[in-house]
């Protein structure tokens, strides 16, 4: 059966969602114009946003979990990856302004500027880092001269060149007022840069130590309903099993695992008290 897909999604940039999607495949996706393809490698604990990405183009391609070993690092990764080949998809993306070598230079002047903080939000989930003391955005100086001005109510710090013109600049005082402008009511992000924005908020004299998403796991052997777990780690944990096997199952990529399969449940995001309570509640944003 052939995948299908919306060709025509970037065909217009008029949705705030649209514009978030090119900010995230500018900082983080990948453009191949000769084969036509669009795609994505990322850690599997992001693998939310790549069923958002899918949801959102309307296509039925499967998102692949693997592992790869790297010798520089002596480390096994636990990657997601999703790949969209269509020229008429590729040719709508790139008239937009992006194409394969967006990483040194774009034409942001076709993003409309009522649907700036979506873009820059999708650049900050794609390949920003939202810490404690700072919040760091990589991007072309072009953009990032941009940036200043549009945001002028903003105090922009350093300044650094990565390599030839890829730039990444730091928010320091300002970063959770430029944040909350970003995130708040928005229509979709990255799950994880979500809950960090959330825990930049935690104040000193707050009752929240810290805040992290888990993903509820049905499990079934041999067809048989044996039991459901409030996360990935604690269902393999309680099976023995490796927890990118688990995604996999869940990816659509293999059947079966060891003769268990998984569903799905909900996305909980919990607060961890101080006093060692806990709040769960469901996600609204997957």
């Amino acid at each position: 059966m052939k995948n299908t897909i919306n060709v025509n999604y970037f065909k217009e940039l008029n949705a705030p969602e649209k514009c978030y999607w090119l900010g995230f495949i500018t900082a983080d996706g990948s453009i191949t114009p000769k084969r036509n393809k669009v795609s994505f490698m990322l850690k599997s604990t992001d693998i939310d946003i790549l069923y958002k990405f899918k949801k959102a183009i309307n296509t039925t391609n499967k998102i692949a979990v693997y592992d790869r070993y790297d010798k520089r690092t002596n480390k096994i990764y636990h990657l997601s990856s999703l790949q969209v080949c269509s020229a008429p998809f590729t040719q709508n993306l790139c008239t937009t302004g992006i194409d394969y070598d967006k990483s040194k230079h774009f034409d942001f002047s076709k993003i409309p500027l009522e649907y700036m903080d979506d873009f820059v939000r999708g650049l900050i989930d794609g390949d920003g880092g939202i810490m404690k003391s700072r919040l760091k955005i990589i991007s072309t100086l072009e953009f990032i001269n941009f940036l200043k001005s549009y945001y002028a109510d903003i105090k922009f710090n350093c300044l650094i060149q990565i390599k030839d013109n890829v730039w990444g600049i730091c928010i320091h005082k300002d970063r959770l007022k430029f944040l909350t402008r970003i995130y708040e009511n928005n229509k979709v992000c990255l799950n994880r840069k979500k809950v960090e924005y959330e825990n930049l908020k935690i104040s000193v004299g707050s009752e929240i130590k810290y805040t992290d998403v888990n993903v509820e796991v049905s499990v079934y052997k041999n067809g048989e309903f044996i039991g459901k777990y409030d996360s990935l780690t604690s269902c393999a944990k309680e099976l023995n099993l490796i927890t990118c096997c688990i995604s996999n199952q869940l990816a659509g990529r293999v059947k079966t695992h060891k003769g268990y399969t998984f569903k799905r449940g909900q996305t909980f995001i919990i607060k961890h008290l101080k006093n060692g309570k806990q709040i769960k509640y469901t996600s609204t944003s997957r």
